[in-house]
């Protein structure tokens, strides 16, 4: 079959028709990529705030019971050593409900890495910010 005038007009609309198609094809993909990549930033948020209340509420009822605020620092992956001075039983990880503190998740375009560590200063590299005097707890990031 020999190609004419025709056929290569028809070859063209083909491959414009294919272009057209692969690039409106990529760019609804990067839309998509792009909001989803939003609203997995918000989902994100969220839980860092729930779960600063949650801790935040645990120390308040640590404070109730016991009359100090507890020593959590070292004490993140293991909730059940932060015991009471009173001795009657109790433990952080009762307050808090599980035996460990939530880990801040990972965000590389902020360099910020995926933590639990309870720090002092606030330095937005993740973990949590605990003042034991106040016994205000707040988000390293």
């Amino acid at each position: 079959m020999a190609f004419n005038e025709n056929s290569s007009k028809i070859l063209k609309k083909l491959l414009f028709r294919s272009i057209s198609f692969v690039f409106a094809f990529a760019v609804a993909i990067f839309i998509v990529v792009i909001m989803a990549s939003r609203k997995a930033d918000k989902l994100i948020k969220a839980d860092v705030q729930v779960e600063t209340a949650r801790f935040q509420n645990a120390v308040n009822e640590y404070y109730k019971k016991e009359g100090i605020y507890p020593e959590i620092a070292g004490f993140e992956n293991n909730l059940s050593l932060v015991k009471s001075p009173k001795n009657d039983g109790f433990n952080f990880s009762t307050f808090y409900g599980t035996e460990q503190i939530y880990e801040i998740p990972e965000n590389l375009k902020l360099h910020r890495e995926r933590s639990n560590q309870i720090v002092i200063k606030k330095d937005k590299k993740g973990g949590w910010v605990y003042d034991k005097k106040s016994g205000k707890v707040t988000p390293n990031i």
